[in-house]
């Protein structure tokens, strides 16, 4: 659930809710084959919900890794796809380079932090036995 912070009219702090952006809404659609994940397709609409022939639908999905043997969802989209087929066709190899590219990302953070002398990072980013959980 998303925590709001009340913040006073006077303030000169910023809420950190902001308005929808009316030029680049979204429908989405959920497809799964109950096997191997679900793809999401986001069809461009326009302030009143109706679909915005001028731009073209994009294709969304994620990848769930074992990292240090901790769960670690990485969404990515499914870049060029122009059908839910092209999608599911293209899936595979779009999961493959995201995975990649997330896992080469956090071994990069996980080195330079060994290096700063900060050990081992766990899946969040936090060094080993550090909890990202919130303290009462």
């Amino acid at each position: 659930m998303t925590e709001l912070i009340a913040v006073p009219k006077d303030s000169p702090m910023k809420s950190r809710v902001e308005s929808f952006d009316a030029d680049n809404l979204y429908k989405t659609e959920q497809f799964t084959d109950l096997k191997h994940g679900d793809l999401y397709r986001f069809t461009p609409v326009d302030k009143y919900g109706v679909m915005d022939g001028s731009r073209t639908p994009k294709y969304f999905s994620n990848v769930v890794l074992n990292w240090r043997g901790q769960p670690f969802t990485v969404p990515f989209e499914i870049e060029g796809a122009t059908s839910l087929a092209d999608a599911i066709e293209k899936f595979p190899d779009a999961a493959d380079k995201a995975a990649r590219a997330q896992v080469e990302a956090m071994e990069k953070v996980s080195l330079q932090q060994q290096l700063r002398g900060g050990g081992v990072l766990n899946a969040a980013g936090m060094p080993m036995g550090v909890s990202t959980s919130r303290v009462q």
